[in-house]
């Protein structure tokens, strides 16, 4: 975040409203009174309030120095790698998420990119380790191919840079068909037409069409030719 050299020695002050991004998270807003206008910086509300906490104790002085400067820098570091550790702690996250994240509490974006490569080395974001972890859950949890591949993609993640995919994952559960098979025999399929509703339902779980009318077939048809 720069401030121009005409803004030294300049009165500041911190207030706290809604952000202007269009994102509905609450900003700081650093207020600078220079020569009769007021100039205004905006910065992501655990910045702003950590930055009137040390005005207030006296650790950073009420105008603009070169030490308010450095003062911000360092808070917008150390606040986005804590909102990242925050984040982690709960479930795992992509680089993608978490640049998503920080931008939309008003992290600047050159501050996002090194606190994502900060995480990176320190274990906190591990594409690699997600990509695995996400593909092998939901082949267990009855998800098709596609599907997973497309949420892989909505995530960030290219389905074809993690290691294993989808032969190694699809050896540890069974062929695509015998997935889908026993998924669908999980379920019930009742009415005018069982056949459509299971075949709704796995390709809505990300199964082929082949796949699904096969698997719909040994399921649902008493008829070899169904």
């Amino acid at each position: 975040m720069e401030f121009e050299k005409d803004m030294y020695g300049c009165p500041w002050e911190v207030s706290f409203s809604g952000g202007t991004s269009g994102y509905g998270h609450r900003r700081a807003i650093i207020s600078i009174a220079d020569r009769g206008s007021t100039a205004t910086r905006e910065l992501p509300l655990s910045v702003g309030k950590a930055l009137e906490r040390d005005r207030r104790s006296g650790r950073i002085p009420g105008v603009v120095d070169d030490r308010f400067v450095e003062r911000i820098a360092s808070l917008l570091s150390g606040c986005s790698l804590d909102r990242v550790r925050g984040l982690v702690n709960r479930r795992d996250y992509t680089s993608l998420e978490i640049r998503r994240k920080l931008l939309a509490v008003g992290y600047p974006k050159d501050v996002v990119e090194a606190t994502i490569g900060r995480s990176q080395e320190l274990g906190l974001v591990d594409d690699a380790r997600y990509g695995r972890v996400f593909a092998r859950s939901k082949v267990l949890s009855g998800w098709g191919q596609r599907r997973i591949e497309m949420e892989l993609q909505r995530r960030g993640i290219d389905p074809k840079t993690v290691r294993g995919w989808p032969d190694e994952f699809v050896d540890e559960a069974g062929s695509e068909l015998e997935r889908a098979t026993n998924v669908a025999g999980r379920r019930s399929f009742r009415g005018r037409d069982p056949y459509a509703q299971c075949m709704r339902f796995l390709l809505g779980r990300g199964f082929s069409y082949g796949v699904s009318s096969a698997a719909t077939r040994a399921v649902v048809c008493e008829e070899p030719d169904c």
